[in-house]
């Protein structure tokens, strides 16, 4: 499998905003900067795998789903599709998940 950082960041900016999240809140909580949070999500900044765990954490996540969504799918034919259709899932599944654990 290979994650290409920019997909990596498109990944941590979905999850962020699907958890309502804001990058001040984020880098907050993280001890980061606004600045930095910005990086990571445009694919400009590298990610060490402790950030990754503790920013997983923070937007409840397990950090083998963020990589996932952001694995090029590869292989031909049926195995793209499967990978395809399983990263579209794991983004359904996330998506529900948001929508039940928000106040009405």
């Amino acid at each position: 499998m290979d994650i290409d950082p920019e997909k990596l960041g498109e990944a941590l900016r979905e999850l962020r905003e699907l958890r309502g999240l804001t990058q001040q809140e984020v880098a907050d909580r993280l001890g980061k900067t606004v600045n930095y949070i910005s990086l990571l999500e445009n694919g400009h900044r590298g990610i060490s795998i402790g950030l990754l765990n503790e920013l997983c954490k923070l937007l409840r996540v397990p950090p083998a789903f963020a990589t996932f969504l952001a694995t090029k799918p590869s292989g031909r034919g049926e195995q793209r599709k499967i990978m395809t259709d399983i990263q579209t899932l794991i983004r359904s599944v996330l998506e529900t998940q948001s929508r039940q654990s928000q106040p009405n």
